[in-house]
């Protein structure tokens, strides 16, 4: 990435110390590194940005992060409950920079900890989309083309399909999900909005088995397996 926009890009993560399905789940070990250290490597590792910070209110995972080369901005418990949408600590995170750095980026990458399967040149990728395409937000994303049904489940009607008609999975229009991943917008637009995701919006495809958010004990079990299959395209 050029210089100039290295020098204009904020790396943003927020993790937050409080998990209630698995606690310390940032810091937990996720094949020999804790959980926060692969989305960490993985920011640095794109060269996006020499301005990668994790926006927490817990010491260790301040410590980790730390020791990972993360520079670290203290959320205030206020913004760190459960009910608190990530939008919070990215606004936080940017008046941070502005009031104790002096320094106001043109454009935000937030990365979630918690959807560890990316690949750095995706974060690269996802920025490049942001810059090239001129629009508001980009997000990544994962396409299926799967049967999808709205409840309530005495009472559902289908989505994305005729059950008369029942079409083959690979004829259907695709519908894409969001991995959690990889999110891109302005500061600006950012500030002036409260959210993440701007028109226009892009999308940023990317592997179905990039889907995966550690929310639960299985999702720890089934990462740890998708690490080791697909480590050679994850390149770790």
């Amino acid at each position: 990435m050029q210089n100039t926009l290295k020098n204009q890009t904020v790396v943003i993560i927020p993790a937050r110390g409080g998990s209630v399905r698995v606690p310390g789940k940032n810091t937990r070990d996720l094949n020999g590194k804790p959980l926060i250290a692969w989305t960490i490597r993985q920011a640095i590792a794109s060269g996006v940005s020499s301005g990668i910070f994790i926006s927490t209110d817990d010491d260790r995972i301040t410590e980790i992060a730390t020791q990972e080369g993360a520079d670290i901005i203290r959320r205030p418990s206020a913004l760190a409950g459960p009910e608190s949408p990530s939008e919070d600590a990215l606004l936080h995170a940017l008046q941070f920079l502005k009031t104790d750095r002096q320094w106001m980026p043109e454009t935000v990458v937030m990365l979630q900890c918690t959807s560890p399967l990316r690949r750095s040149q995706d974060i690269a990728d996802a920025v490049h989309l942001f810059h090239s395409s001129h629009c508001g937000s980009v997000l990544s994303v994962v396409e299926h083309r799967r049967f999808v049904w709205n409840g309530p489940v005495d009472r559902p009607s289908p989505v994305n399909y005729d059950p008369a008609h029942r079409p083959r999975s690979q004829d259907m229009m695709p519908l894409y999900l969001e991995n959690g991943s990889i999110y891109v917008t302005g500061c600006d637009t950012l500030l002036h909005s409260g959210n993440r995701l701007n028109p226009p919006i892009r999308l940023y495809l990317m592997p179905e088995w990039s889907a995966l958010d550690i929310d639960t004990e299985q999702d720890f079990s089934e990462c740890r397996i998708a690490m080791r299959r697909y480590r050679e395209e994850l390149q770790f």
